[in-house]
């Protein structure tokens, strides 16, 4: 039986693969400063760290702040360092990286990622360790949606609506209800949005076939930000239209404001694919956005 460490078991998407590694029956240790198994934080890994007995590392573990370019250095390339020189004193033969399909240099969150991938590449082939990187794209919930709650990235933007039309009723009185709220994406841009499912299914499939090199777990046929609109507007109860040329009203600028760090992923991205993916369709855009936004109002 594989010995499996997971770092990261505590976040959205190490917490799944742990669930699903356990279910399969592997042998299965979580790290993570919050973890039930090892509590550490990886940017505190000192020179002289033995890691469990493993055959594989999952390294799921990253800062996703967009904006806090020290943080994300920290434990996105210092750790990842870290970790890697733990794991070859440990004899671990094989490193899987979970990294991003969006490589593009928008944020600091990319930029520390690809430093991060560049390290392992080099040192991993040098020093004789498997290395399998995955890049998924924007991570949603289950695609079975068995009553988890999602808290995801990807609904980062709703309860950046949902918080701005609250703001503006409490602001104004003024109701919003079935109002036309416009917001700046390009309509006809991809969103390649993949439920956490298939990640982690695509993670344990290069486990267990061996499979090394890139590997893209992004949704071959993603839908155009255009389709959103339907499915946002049911639940949010307002009027939404992507657009790319409009003078905003004073509701638009505070929803442009608060939305900025997200606004170039609105424009959407062509991204390679090397899994397969059921097609998402609007009720489970909707029921997965309803879920998240009981959460918020709980």
């Amino acid at each position: 039986m594989l010995r499996i460490l997971v770092t990261g078991d505590s976040g959205f998407l190490g917490s799944n693969i742990v669930l699903e590694l356990k279910h399969r029956g592997y042998a299965v240790t979580g790290l993570s400063r919050n973890s039930p198994d090892i509590k550490l934080d990886l940017t505190k890994l000192d020179d002289q760290q033995i890691l469990p007995a493993s055959d594989v590392v999952v390294h799921a573990a990253a800062s996703m702040k967009f904006n806090e370019a020290r943080e994300n250095r920290e434990v996105n390339v210092i750790a990842t360092r870290k970790l890697f020189e733990a794991v070859l004193r440990s004899g671990i033969a094989r490193f899987i990286y979970i990294s991003t399909a969006f490589l593009f240099d928008n944020n600091s969150y990319e930029r520390t990622k690809k430093e991060a991938e560049e390290y392992l590449l080099e040192n991993c082939d040098s020093n004789n360790i498997a290395l399998t990187i995955i890049r998924p794209s924007v991570i949603c919930e289950d695609s079975r949606l068995e009553g988890k709650q999602p808290n995801s990235g990807v609904y980062a933007g709703l309860r950046i609506l949902r918080q701005a039309l609250d703001w503006y009723e409490r602001k104004t009185g003024e109701e919003v209800g079935g109002k036309l709220i416009r917001i700046r994406a390009n309509p006809d841009g991809k969103m390649n949005v993949i439920p956490v499912d298939f990640v982690v299914n695509t993670v344990i499939e290069a486990i267990e076939t061996g499979r090394t090199g890139i590997i893209y777990a992004t949704h071959p046929r993603p839908r155009t930000i255009k389709f959103l609109e339907q499915p946002l507007s049911d639940i949010l109860g307002v009027d939404i239209q992507f657009s790319q040329d409009f003078v905003p009203n004073s509701l638009e600028r505070v929803i442009d404001r608060m939305n900025n760090v997200y606004i170039k992923y609105l424009q959407g991205y062509d991204l390679p694919s090397d899994i397969d993916c059921p097609q998402i369709d609007q009720d489970f855009v909707k029921e997965s956005s309803r879920i998240e936004l009981s959460r918020i109002k709980a």
